[in-house]
């Protein structure tokens, strides 16, 4: 979602540009249940999005969704990861010129 999209909010079932908009801080109006509905952070027009009680941040929203849940692979070993380790993996592999930007490459520098 580009941020430079003038406008007073954002109307979603259960699409992610929802939570995008919420990044960018948008208003966000929800007519589904999506992941980020129910915390207090959005207009939900749902009530079953209301089944969570407390009122979250939108860094606490964040962290809950980019670190927290997601399990990271390392692309280089194999193993379960940190999102650190990951973010490393991935500026490395910017680093790498086009016509080698294979995974495998990492693993044998």
């Amino acid at each position: 979602m580009n941020d430079s999209i003038a406008t007073a909010f954002v109307s979603v079932m259960t699409l992610l540009i929802g939570f995008e908009a919420l990044i960018l801080g948008k208003k966000v109006v929800i007519y589904g249940n999506p992941f980020y509905a129910g915390w207090g952070l959005t207009v939900d027009r749902d009530p079953t999005a209301s089944r969570r009680r407390q009122v979250r941040s939108m860094e606490a929203l964040i962290a809950a969704v980019l670190i927290c849940y997601p399990t990271y692979v390392s692309a280089t070993t194999c193993r379960f990861t940190s999102p650190e380790r990951v973010l490393t993996e991935l500026t490395a592999l910017r680093e790498i010129p086009r016509r080698d930007a294979d995974v495998r490459h990492i693993a044998h520098r």
